[in-house]
């Protein structure tokens, strides 16, 4: 009896340490806890629709009223632009601190370094989306009375001797259809850039008291400060030990060199130095984890003739929004104070800017 249990104990232990093997192959960094961020494709984000004001008004730059070859509102206001959208599955660890001896012009200085490790995944057929039309809206349609050459490119292609009525707009063929996102794999290649943000930094505070009803105001100020991420090699190597990685690290420089294809990942870490001690909650903003975009137009602008292509519109590119909180004063800032979300808000999103 006692044999048989202790092989039963032998073999419970084996499968555990297969079972712990297997976990540490599977994730080769050190304990913590990785949050995932899917890839987000909406399907508005496989088109844009914008006039060209360009061509809905004439050389005097007054607005067009259409001509015998077209017209110019018919074709030129709110034109889709379609676009096959690719996006990128993001895995991040909770903010760290490090601290490095730094080359600096006073020489070796030691810094505290915070910083985030993260993946990037091209997840196959679920990272990029082709926006295919099956409606086409294309070319224009004469009633033919009286026998005059039409002059439009459209009609010159064709080759025929088509005519067009006198004084008569166009009409385009429109035929019905809808559009179709479809999903399929390619290889992705992406220049990350991380923002650190906060507009919540404590400048001061100032305690009142109203002598004739004892009532207290305090009024608190608050300073806004944005911070990049740096590329530093000592703390990129000093991370990598410490975070037990099969592979090096990668920094954004080094990613945008690379073509990641369907189904793999790599590794990095973002880094910063030199972060103001007062900050007790922020936001990481990740930039070039898809090429989703959107143009907005200028609210009061006028189209003038000469204005550059383009004028009066603002492109807006679609980045992830990752929300920390510190709980810590400005004396002491260590990892043990960081937090994944601020309270109210969402841990992470997606947003245009």
């Amino acid at each position: 009896m006692r044999r048989f249990f202790f092989a039963l104990s032998v073999g419970l232990l084996g499968v555990f340490l297969l079972a712990c093997g297997s976990l540490q192959a599977q994730n080769p960094l050190g304990p913590g806890v990785m949050t995932t961020v899917s890839p987000d494709i909406q399907y508005d984000d496989t088109y844009t629709r914008q006039a060209l004001v360009e061509f809905l008004k004439d050389d005097t730059g007054e607005p067009s009223t259409g001509s015998i070859v077209f017209d110019r509102k018919q074709w030129a206001d709110e034109v889709r632009f379609g676009r096959d959208i690719w996006c990128l599955e993001f895995q991040y660890k909770p903010m760290r601190t490090i601290w490095v001896d730094m080359p600096t012009e006073k020489g070796i200085e030691r810094k505290l370094v915070l910083y985030m490790v993260y993946t990037i995944t091209n997840a196959g057929e679920k990272s990029a989306v082709r926006s295919s039309i099956d409606r086409k809206i294309e070319f224009p349609e004469h009633t033919t009375v009286e026998v005059t050459a039409c002059t439009c490119q459209y009609c010159q292609g064709s080759g025929n001797g088509t005519t067009l009525e006198i004084n008569a707009t166009p009409a385009l063929r429109n035929q019905p259809g809808t559009f179709k996102p479809e999903p399929f794999e390619t290889p992705i290649q992406s220049a990350l850039r991380f923002l650190l943000a906060s507009d919540r930094i404590l400048e001061s505070t100032k305690t009142t008291v109203d002598p004739k009803t004892g009532e207290i105001t305090t009024n608190v100020q608050r300073t806004a400060a944005v911070f990049s991420d740096q590329i530093i090699p000592v703390a990129i190597d000093a991370i990598s030990k410490r975070e037990k990685t099969e592979k090096p690290l990668e920094s954004t420089v080094s990613i945008a060199g690379k073509t990641i294809q369907p189904n793999e990942t790599v590794w990095g870490v973002a880094t910063w130095v030199d972060v103001d001690p007062r900050i007790n909650s922020f936001a990481v903003f990740v930039s070039g984890l898809t090429n989703a975009y959107k143009w907005e137009s200028v609210e009061g602008y006028v189209y003038q003739k000469g204005d550059p292509p383009g004028s009066g519109r603002e492109l807006f590119r679609k980045v992830l929004k990752l929300n920390f909180s510190r709980p810590g004063d400005e004396f002491e800032m260590n990892e043990r104070q960081f937090r994944i979300g601020i309270q109210g808000e969402l841990d992470f999103e997606w947003v245009y800017q």
